[in-house]
């Protein structure tokens, strides 16, 4: 049976260098993906930039996820990122937030596969020995013969890998994902595809994985809100039934002083606001909690709020990890 990859989503504000680490501390998962970059804000050289680009926890298993609104701003990004010691570049041709789409970027270029295609060819011109990916939607409906002939075009166009994520542009996260899409797409390409969506659990893992064959499955929100998830999966390919000791005072601890070291202080606030919106979905007063959170002063006093509450429900600093 050929390797089965576990990777981590790129997710705006969220897999950053921090958080990535914190998977690592609990024994990671073979890719990593950064957070989304905007490919003009990076070739202007913003003052922030350089913390997008960083290559922790190992750069050997990290791609650069690029978002731009033309051909044009892509492959400028693409040629200034391929001097860094990554292992390879991602296109973000799926991301449905209304402000990417309004300026041209994500799920719009599933709009102009001949465009789309023509990037793809002129980015692996320029890193012809690094893995290239592209993140894919549905696209703006479910469309099945569109959307294959879009990433066969991805294909042929010289990407190494295709993501999936079987919603369209207008679908919301409260909307199942259809993965027969997944499906369609891992029998159709020749090259690697991921399934993303909707795996929040160790079953739900192997249940992609037997159903839609894919060479590997994407997590990103439930890789927020429990870190030890990849342990969790692997743990549970290894021994069924066994259990994961985690506690969740010390992965806070742990995040916060990463959230220090590795991120500007503008961004302090904002990335741990982002982080406990998740983490406190395991308390059973989480919404009280993540309220307080928000509204606190800075990280001395958001980490004051988190411990204090753990200390208080101390039958709560143990989730259950999902094996």
């Amino acid at each position: 049976m050929p390797p089965f990859t576990l990777a981590l989503a790129p997710m705006a504000g969220l897999s950053h260098a921090a958080l990535r680490i914190l998977v690592d501390n609990y024994g990671g998962c073979d890719h990593y993906f950064s957070e989304m970059i905007g490919a003009e804000a990076y070739t202007a050289g913003g003052m922030y930039e350089r913390f997008y680009v960083m290559s922790e926890p190992d750069p050997r298993k990290l791609s650069l996820q690029f978002v731009a609104g033309s051909p044009e701003a892509m492959v400028t990004a693409v040629k200034k990122a391929s001097r860094l010691p990554v292992a390879g570049i991602d296109l973000n041709m799926g991301c449905s937030a209304p402000r990417i789409v309004r300026y041209g970027g994500g799920v719009r270029w599933m709009s102009d596969p001949a465009m789309s295609s023509a990037c793809v060819r002129k980015v692996r011109e320029i890193v012809p020995d690094m893995r290239l990916s592209v993140k894919v939607r549905a696209g703006e409906t479910m469309d099945l013969v569109r959307f294959l002939d879009f990433i066969r075009r991805i294909e042929d166009a010289g990407a190494d890998l295709v993501t999936v994520h079987p919603r369209t542009r207008r679908d919301t996260l409260s909307r199942p994902c259809d993965w027969s899409l997944i499906t369609a797409a891992a029998r159709t390409l020749s090259i690697p595809v991921y399934g993303n969506g909707d795996i929040d659990s160790p079953a739900r893992c192997a249940a992609m994985r037997a159903s839609c064959g894919v060479s590997g499955v994407m997590i990103g929100r439930e890789a927020v809100r429990s870190p030890w998830i990849f342990a969790a999966i692997k743990a549970a390919e290894r021994a069924p039934g066994s259990k994961l000791d985690i506690d969740l005072a010390e992965c806070i601890k742990r995040f916060f002083a990463l959230l220090e070291a590795y991120q500007p202080e503008d961004f302090h606030r904002s990335r741990a606001r982002r982080f406990c919106s998740y983490i406190t979905s395991h308390l059973s007063f989480g919404h009280r909690v993540n309220a307080a959170v928000t509204k606190a002063g800075g990280l001395a006093e958001m980490l004051d709020i988190l411990l204090g509450y753990l200390e208080r429900h101390p039958d709560e600093r143990h989730p259950s990890p999902h094996i």
